[in-house]
Order: structure tokens, then C-alpha cells, then sequence
């Protein structure tokens, strides 16, 4: 199955609709269709596994788990796993077996009920009687759960810094990683998207500077020694460090270069699409193989005169030039990654039908200097994901990654489903001995194996590796900063991100606080209230979006159809609104409140009264800062950017058309900007200007202090001194 293949069964099996559905990070509205995914009403995102007890649909898998839509409510049930899901051998399947890779079809006595008990509560108990407070019930108070462990060391990866700003969450940093290849233990490359190259020396990731555009999508690594180290990515990107530093070569193609390998300065090759040059220390040539190839293309070698490239053909040089090798058995399809520590110890996958032409599958071959077998024994010893790449250190010690967190590995006896807690695509594998194996996941995810268990150090006391997008961001201190993604609620001390404990809320879409006794959140027919000591959910009767106060006993929160609701230290109250239009951003000031929303409604509250603004704007605006003075930004869609006094707002020019989705600032004449791909924009005063790579999607900043953070695919903080 080919990776788009299997996209394509994923789609059908989520129910999509004809429509096109939207790519990961693009926008989306609410319930709408994305790619084998969900939308959040911000961005098109994975579809994260739900904790146990937590509620879940068809499309949503459950960690380690399943979800039990009919017999449980529809919530996370922990116990058994679906036929088909990678299981180890003391793994309960739903009535049926586990075979040593996955839930296998054959039927046996289980002894385990299909509507077993997970023994975890869908949430907090309600309290025995609600109080009735203007429409707004109150549930029971939920203690925090989590207790921060003091003793986690200090992340073991500082965060990549790169223009001024650097990763706090997760660590080393979020872009993809694509590859992975080291000369040892202490000399390890990484690259990605963003240009991105990271070097590891046996204690730190660090990124590297290069010669090559920012917007360039790195693919493959791969060298010789310390000393000699190719990265090839889009545009037919070529770099080369001899020791000294990158530089950029020529190239004898625009394409997206995907494989690179080399023996030596003097000896290398790159593949791009059916292109296949060598370089021979001046120039690169062209290299013509008989069939002609097709497909992605890997390769790997021992020497100049050992090389081998895979596709649907498999070419083998030797000291004669270059052959076609026969199929070493006739039900091959086509080849995939290859791996090699030896002229004769060489591993490929193997892409192949099984179960009488009905299934298709990947399996590992090995060759031994002489003879080609499958590595496990009969065909199929792997999986129907799709897998991407392979590793050995020796035969009886044999990787594979690819698709839904498909780690594999052969221990000498039999496949087993292995690798790090991550239910993500797992792009590469690489080692340096049985002990020391890294794999790439999405996200930036950098796991390694000690030969014992998958560690991810990503700066946090989780992981929470689902927790793909974070949209809100606040913070009292440097020490004491909370972010949300999807139902986890984020603490950073100083040293880690800790996970707290609020009871199971979802989708907060509005965060706010007023010290460390004071935080809020809102969403979706909740709020979320910490007094220093206990989280209590209060259930309202419709959704919000945004949350502000001047202090712990003055809050305002807006949401759907114009609502707003006022806290006054003891109860929510619902306040009169002049709009029905969604409100979608509330901020302020000591003397005034401004909330804005769709179709470009700009509302102030004078403390008596809401009126409404003229905004000059039809764009949606989605967020809203206010300075001392009373004067607020507010940003939108579009690229929208207005400034509101008393009576009206007047358009800014933002030099941009991409849609906004937060502003915050510290005075009139510095404020910051950031949305979908916006990257972070900033006010002098006088214009408005790019602050950081416009590809980036921020959806929350705020600043403490002298600090500027920012929360997206990730959280960043600003280390430049002063605004630029």
C-alpha cells in the first residue's frame, strides 16, 4: 500500500464526504472535514488518542484502549484492543488473540467481557444539589490531582534558539524532522522543515546554521564521517559539512532531492524523484540505470563499489558498474527503505500481497553476503501501515517505523509492536548499538532507547504527545506560565511544563488569570475557575470563547450569539448584550471592556452600558488588546487589523492577507500580532512589521515582564533584548 493509499482508506473509513477535505494546519469551521483528522474550529489537527474515561467517537482512537460508543456512553474504555491494533503477547484483544504483533482474528475464550469496567469515572462527581446563579449551575469543586514532582531533573535538551526565539515546549523544539544519521554516539544529524538541521554531541541538540532559504524542507542526511556530511532537501537543495562548516553546492537539479548517501567527499549520490546523480569531488553527474526507475527511491552502500538502490526494481553497483538485481522472490511488489552495516549485512523492506492476493503487507529482507531471506521468517512478518525506514545493528536487532506510531522490532525470535508512547507518524530510525536508537515522530519528537525503555525528554512531566496545537496562553511570572491543548491544562516552574489536573476539561478556547490564586478558563458550556487552592467547573448554557478581568472579583467572559457573562467574586451572571452576532475576543482597560467578533462587531462597555462601535471593518475579528490609554487593537480575518477609540475604528495596514487569531501589547506603540502561517507581527507605533518567519501559526501571545511568549505548534519565548 502506498502512503497515499493509505490515506485514502483512512478518509473512507472516517466517512468523508466528497468535498476536499482540509490538510493538517489548514482552517476550518466547526464539524467540517479534515484529512484523516478534526477540526478544532482553529486549525485542521491530528486525531489525538482520548484518555480513559475520556468521551470519544468513531474517528477518535482511545490510548492504548477502545472506544466503546454504545455501552459506555461513548467514552475510552481501558482493557481490551481492537482487532488489528499492535499488541504484545499478555495483551487482551477484543474476544481474540494476541500474536505476538498484533489482535489476531482467531477466535478464543478471552475471559474478558466486551463491556468490561474500566474502573475510571467519566469525570468529577456532580454535586449533590446545583445552585442556581442567573442561569449558571455550578458543579462540584474539583481538587487539583496532579502533584508536581519536584524531583524531575531539568530537561535534558535546552530549547533550539533561532532569530531571538527559543522552544519551550516540547524540547529541543516542534518542526518536523525528517531524517536521522550519525557517525557514533556523540555525532548525530537531524533535519526538517524550516531548514532546520540539528546536531546532537552526546548532551545537547543544537541547531546549526547553513547557506540555505529558511523555507527550505530538509529530507535526508547522510555522510561518512564528522567530516564529511551531506543534507539534501526541496529545490534541489545540496549542502555539505567538511568539519569546517556548511556550504551550499550546485546542483544538477531543482527538484526535491529525497536520498542521499555517501562513502566518502569524493563519492556520493543523490536521488530526486527518477534522477539519480553522482558526485565524484568536482562535479555531478548523471547515472543511467537500466530499467529506467520509478517511484521513491532509497539508497545505501558499503563502498564505491557496493551501492544499492531500491524502488520497483532493486539496482546493485559493483566494481563492473551498475545491474538490475532479480527479485530474490518472485511475490516482491516493490522495495522501500534500506539499511546496511556491511557488504554483507543489508536490510530493505519489502512491499508484497499476502493471504492469497486479498492483503497487502510489508516485510523486511536480509542479505547475507550470498543470499537474500526474510528477516522473521514467512512474508508478512510485519504490518499493512506503510513503513518508511529501517535499521539494524545485527540480525538478531532489526527496526522498523512508519505509519499511526508503528514502531517495530525484531529481536532474533519474532516481531513485537515496539517503540516510543506516540501515536503519530514515526518518520526514521537510527542507532548506534542495540543500546542507543532514536527514532523520529511527528512534531519534532525525538525519542531514544537504552536498550531497556523509550525515554522522550520534552521538557514536560508527561509526555503529551497528543497535545498538538495550543491556543491560549497566560502567565502571573516567568515561573508560573499555564497553556491549553484540547483538554490538558499546562503549568511551566521555571524548569518543566507539568500537567495539571482541572477535572477533564475540553476544548478551552479562552485563558485568563490574575496571579496564582486567580486562573480562568473558558469554552465550550464550561468555565474552569482556580482560587489558589481547588479547580471548580461551572456548566453554562453556552459556548464561549474569551475570557478577561481586571481582578479576581470583576471577569468577563463572551461567547456564541453575543452572549457575555460578568463574575463578580461570587456568582456568573449573564450580562445584557446588544449583538448577536458570536463574540470572539474580550479585553480591557481600568475604565472600559471592548469584545469583538464575527463580521467585524466591536462592542465597549463603559460600566453601565455595552454600545456598539463602528468598526469599518466586515472581517471577522477574532481577538482584541487594549492599552492604558482605552485605545484597542483588534485583529481578524483576512489580515484585518483595526484601532478603536470611544465611538469608532480605523483600519491598519498589516501587509498581509493570512488571518489573525491573537494581539497583545504592553503600550500604544508596541504591540504583537500572530495567526494562521502569520508568524508574529509588530507595532512601533508607526507601522506594522514582520517579527518572526511568516510561516509560523501563533495563536496565543502574551508577555510577563520583559518576556514576550508565544504558543502554536509549540510555546516559544522571545530572547532578544527589548522589542526589535
Amino acid at each position: 500500500m502506498s502512503r497515499s493509499t493509505s490515506w485514502m482508506l483512512m478518509l473512507l473509513l472516517l466517512g468523508c464526504s466528497e468535498t476536499k477535505p482540509r490538510r493538517l494546519g489548514d482552517v476550518c469551521e466547526r464539524n467540517e472535514q479534515c484529512a484523516s483528522t478534526r477540526c478544532d474550529e482553529l486549525v485542521c489537527k491530528s486525531n489525538p488518542p482520548a484518555a480513559v474515561g475520556q468521551p470519544c467517537s468513531h474517528a477518535l482512537e482511545c490510548a492504548s484502549d477502545r472506544c466503546k460508543l454504545l455501552a459506555d456512553g461513548g467514552r475510552c474504555v481501558a482493557g481490551v484492543r481492537p482487532i488489528g491494533a499492535a499488541c504484545s503477547l499478555d495483551a487482551q484483544c477484543e474476544s481474540q488473540l494476541c500474536e505476538a504483533s498484533v489482535c489476531h482474528a482467531e477466535a478464543v475464550d478471552s475471559g474478558v467481557d466486551s463491556g468490561v469496567d474500566s474502573g475510571v469515572d467519566a469525570g468529577p462527581p456532580d454535586a449533590a444539589s446545583d445552585a442556581d446563579l442567573g442561569g449558571v449551575n455550578v458543579d462540584a469543586a474539583v481538587p487539583e490531582g496532579r502533584v508536581e514532582d519536584s524531583t524531575l531533573p531539568p530537561p535534558k535538551w535546552p530549547g533550539v534558539c533561532s532569530e531571538s526565539w527559543c522552544w519551550m515546549y516540547p524540547l529541543p523544539q516542534g518542526s518536523y524532522l525528517n531524517a536521522l544519521w550519525g557517525s557514533g554516539p556523540n555525532d548525530i544529524y537531524s533535519v526538517g522543515d524550516k531548514s532546520l538541521i540539528l546536531h546532537y554531541d552526546g548532551v545537547h541538540w543544537s541547531a546549526q546554521s547553513h547557506p540555505a532559504s529558511t523555507q527550505t524542507r530538509l529530507i535526508d542526511v547522510g555522510g561518512s564521517g564528522p567530516t564529511n556530511v551531506f543534507v539534501v532537501g526541496t529545490g534541489g537543495t545540496i549542502l555539505h559539512q567538511d568539519g569546517t562548516g556548511w556550504r551550499a553546492m550546485s546542483s544538477p537539479t531543482t527538484l526535491a532531492i529525497d536520498a542521499v548517501w555517501t562513502s566518502g567527499p569524493n563519492d556520493a549520490y543523490v536521488l530526486a524523484n527518477t534522477l539519480v546523480s553522482h558526485y565524484d569531488g568536482l562535479t555531478w553527474s548523471p547515472v543511467t540505470l537500466d530499467p529506467a526507475p520509478s517511484g521513491p527511491l532509497y539508497i545505501w552502500g558499503s563502498g564505491p563499489d557496493d551501492v544499492y538502490i531500491v524502488g520497483e526494481e532493486l539496482w546493485h553497483r559493483g566494481p563492473g558498474g551498475w545491474t538490475t538485481l532479480p527479485a530474490p522472490f518472485d511475490w516482491v511488489s516493490y522495495y522501500g527503505g534500506i539499511w546496511g552495516n556491511s557488504a554483507s549485512d543489508v536490510y530493505v523492506l519489502a512491499y508484497h500481497q499476502v493471504y492469497g492476493g486479498y492483503d497487502w503487507a510489508w516485510s523486511v529482507l536480509h542479505f547475507d553476503g550470498s543470499t537474500w531471506s526474510v528477516v522473521g521468517g514467512a512474508p508478512a512478518s510485519q504490518t499493512s501501515w506503510d513503513l518508511f525506514a529501517v535499521w539494524a545493528s545485527t540480525p538478531s536487532n532489526v527496526w522498523t517505523v512508519g505509519d499511526m506510531g508503528n514502531g517495530r522490532h525484531f529481536d532474533g525470535v519474532r516481531w513485537m509492536a515496539s517503540g516510543p508512547p506516540v501515536y503519530d507518524t514515526l518518520f526514521d530510525v537510527w542507532g548506534s548499538s542495540a543500546s542507543d536508537v532514536y527514532i523520529l515522530a511527528a512534531r519534532g519528537t525525538i525519542a531514544h532507547y537504552d536498550g531497556t525503555s523509550w525515554t522522550i525528554d520534552d521538557g514536560s512531566d508527561g509526555p503529551y504527545l497528543d497535545a498538538t496545537f495550543f491556543s491560549e496562553l497566560w502567565g502571573s511570572a516567568p515561573t508560573a506560565l499555564y497553556t491549553t491543548a484540547g483538554a490538558y491544562l499546562l503549568r511551566y516552574d521555571g524548569s518543566r511544563w507539568r500537567g495539571v489536573d482541572w477535572g477533564g476539561v475540553e476544548n478551552i478556547r479562552g485563558l485568563w488569570g490574575n496571579g496564582p490564586d486567580t486562573v480562568v478558563g473558558v469554552g465550550l458550556n464550561i468555565i474552569a475557575h482556580y482560587d489558589g487552592s481547588v479547580w471548580t467547573k461551572h456548566s453554562v448554557e453556552t459556548s464561549l470563547s474569551a475570557v478577561w478581568g481586571r481582578s479576581s472579583s470583576d471577569i468577563y467572559a463572551v461567547g456564541v450569539g453575543g452572549s457575555i457573562l460578568h463574575f463578580d467574586g461570587s456568582s456568573w451572571q449573564p450580562m445584557e448584550s446588544i449583538s448577536t452576532s458570536d463574540l470572539q475576543g474580550v479585553s480591557g482597560n481600568a475604565s472600559a471592556v471592548f469584545a469583538v467578533g464575527r463580521g467585524g462587531i466591536v462592542l465597549r462597555y463603559d460600566g453601565s452600558t455595552w454600545q456598539s462601535i463602528t468598526s469599518n471593518t466586515v472581517n471577522n475579528l477574532t481577538a482584541v488588546w487594549v492599552d492604558n490609554d482605552g485605545q484597542a487593537v483588534a485583529v481578524g480575518s483576512g489580515g484585518a487589523i483595526v484601532r478603536c477609540d470611544q465611538t469608532q475604528c480605523q483600519p491598519m495596514a498589516s501587509g498581509t492577507t493570512k488571518s489573525f487569531l491573537t494581539v497583545w501589547g504592553r503600550s500604544a506603540s508596541e504591540v504583537y500580532a500572530g495567526g494562521h502561517s502569520t508568524g508574529v507581527l509588530h507595532y512601533d507605533g508607526l507601522s506594522w512589521k514582520p517579527f518572526v518567519d511568516d510561516n509560523q501559526t501563533v495563536a496565543a501571545l502574551f508577555g510577563v515582564g520583559s518576556e514576550l511568549y508565544a504558543a502554536g505548534y509549540g510555546v516559544l519565548r522571545y530572547a532578544g533584548s527589548g522589542a526589535p
